[in-house]
């Protein structure tokens, strides 16, 4: 286990208050706590640093370092199974989730021990808990444990018919959700490298959906099931860029699976983020009831998990798009000061530091107060943003567009069009290659109105033909939001080049 992998297990038993059961034992060995402590505090930053405070020679690869924090791994591994799951952050769902495989590990342990009726009754409580929030999968091994349990005793012979049949139904409930999660995997695989429409796409999303659709009858379909077969008709509507049919698809099924948080947490949250997605795709005017829908989100979250950061995320694009540029900064301060955000993988979290850089020039055009910027994004770095955002910057299917325009923003608002960041030919050379295609339509255009700005002073009535050529292109389409993994468009193009002509 390497050290961020020890760390992430350390941290996690650390924010779980362990319920009635001393964390190391009988404490005959205090490097054990004095290890687990110093990561804690942030005394330790590396295994170096550790294996130097407690050995002479600081060696990682010694037998010595490598039992203790062996030992350590397996009473935090032990310990993992007495976390208090009883406190605000755990939902129902969660909680019984948690208890279920717990007890069901239990029983299983106690089985191969011959303790047959106390696995007995164990598998027998947990499944009740299984069949209330649907854990199919779950639900499918215990009914073969209970119907092989069963199947000892003559007087049994009742209940093993009945879990006999109970296993026969789940294993079919399991057989149409790995059929379903296979389409969308697969579905997936294809999508995710390609965000234009695609033909092929929207070909194998239709024959996946209209198999799915014939096997419906006969078995109870779960939320699970019902929840891939959306994911399946929404690809299929991206493909095709109907977004408008994709909100409906979205409300369709809301009312399909209804709003048992227990039996669809994580369906509806999914789903609603996809429609505050689409509420900003299609542009929607800034209503009570789209704030709504965020709020809906935001209740079903667990706060601070990693689809909470994307509620958050889509939420703050929502009031960018819709121009409430305060209520957008505020939103990216609860992101960036909330306690889990340093646990975001570097992808994500080099996203909120770009969205932080374009907050800041909001700030400098004069559409939000400087010094709260300051005091949510920090330091104003443009200009070595290329250096601190790598992951993006390496990106091949354009989605660094933001980080190649910002800088351009900040000249531009300055009227310092030779201090783009690049040379006209770079981005030249840039536009080319990655944007002359359907999908990067509109930041090709933008790009092109930028440079047209730049060199407006050598041949005005060229420059303004050229803008209001690329300016009607704009107006054609919508910044495409619903269907990417982040926004290419922090801020749609039309209102940055609005503020630019003020």
């Amino acid at each position: 286990m390497d050290f961020s992998a020890l760390k992430e297990l350390i941290l996690t038993i650390s924010r779980n208050k362990v319920k009635q059961l001393e964390l190391f034992g009988d404490g005959s060995d205090r490097r054990i706590d004095q290890f687990y402590d110093g990561i804690v505090d942030g005394e330790f930053n590396s295994e170096e640093d550790i294996a130097t405070y407690f050995f002479k020679d600081g060696d990682i690869k010694s037998s010595d370092y490598r039992k203790l924090k062996s030992r350590l791994i397996r009473q935090l591994i032990n310990t993992s199974f007495f976390i208090d799951v009883n406190q605000p952050m755990f939902k129902e769902r969660s909680k019984a989730f948690y208890n279920c495989h717990r007890d069901f590990s239990a029983a299983y342990i106690l089985n191969t021990r011959a303790a047959y009726n106390a696995a007995k009754q164990i598998l027998e409580n947990t499944l009740e808990h299984c069949i209330k929030f649907e854990f199919v999968e779950l639900a499918a091994e215990i009914t073969r444990h209970l119907r092989s349990l069963h199947s000892r005793s003559i007087s049994d012979k009742v209940l093993h018919t009945k879990y006999s049949k109970l296993h026969i139904l789940y294993e079919e409930k399991r057989r149409l959700e790995i059929l379903s999660l296979n389409y969308v995997e697969d579905l997936f695989s294809y999508y995710m490298g390609k965000r234009s429409p695609n033909d092929k796409i929207k070909e194998r999303s239709e024959k996946y959906y209209d198999d799915l659709k014939s096997q419906m009858d006969g078995t109870p379909n779960t939320a699970f099931f019902l929840y891939n077969m959306y994911n399946i008709g929404m690809i299929k509507c991206h493909a095709s860029s109907d977004y408008q049919g994709a909100y409906d698809l979205c409300e369709e099924t809301l009312k399909t699976l209804g709003t048992n948080e227990n039996l669809n947490g994580g369906a509806l949250v999914s789903i609603f983020s996809q429609k505050l997605s689409l509420i900003v795709q299609l542009r929607l005017p800034n209503t009570s009831e789209n704030d709504a829908v965020f709020d809906q989100t935001m209740a079903l979250e667990e706060d601070g998990s990693g689809s909470w950061y994307k509620v958050i995320e889509l939420y703050l694009y929502y009031n960018l798009y819709t121009k409430r540029y305060a209520a957008a900064l505020a939103i990216f301060k609860k992101a960036v000061t909330h306690s889990t955000y340093e646990f975001l993988h570097d992808t994500y979290k080099e996203n909120w530091v770009l969205i932080g850089q374009y907050l800041h020039f909001l700030a400098a055009v004069g559409r939000l107060d400087k010094d709260e910027v300051l005091d949510a994004a920090g330091t104003l770095r443009y200009d070595q943003i290329w250096s601190e955002v790598d992951i993006l910057d390496k990106d091949k299917e354009a989605m660094n567009i933001p980080l190649l325009i910002l800088p351009m923003l900040f000249a531009a608002a300055k009227k310092e069009y030779q201090n783009f960041g690049r040379s006209p030919e770079a981005i030249e050379q840039y536009r080319k290659r990655w944007l002359s295609n359907d999908l990067n339509k509109r930041s090709n255009s933008f790009l092109k109105m930028l440079v047209a700005l730049s060199e407006r002073k050598y041949d005005e009535a060229g420059a303004d033909r050229l803008i209001a050529k690329q300016m009607a292109i704009l107006k054609g389409q919508t910044p495409q939001l619903a269907a990417q993994n982040f926004a290419v468009e922090i801020i749609p193009y039309e209102d940055l080049w609005e503020i630019l002509m003020e």
